[in-house]
């Protein structure tokens, strides 16, 4: 994986961890 697209998917991640918290 790149650098970057790991970076990318981790914001994912956090983004919709953050979502579901609401």
């Amino acid at each position: 994986y790149s650098v970057g697209a790991t970076a990318e998917q981790v914001g994912a991640n956090a983004r919709a961890f953050i979502a579901a918290l609401g």
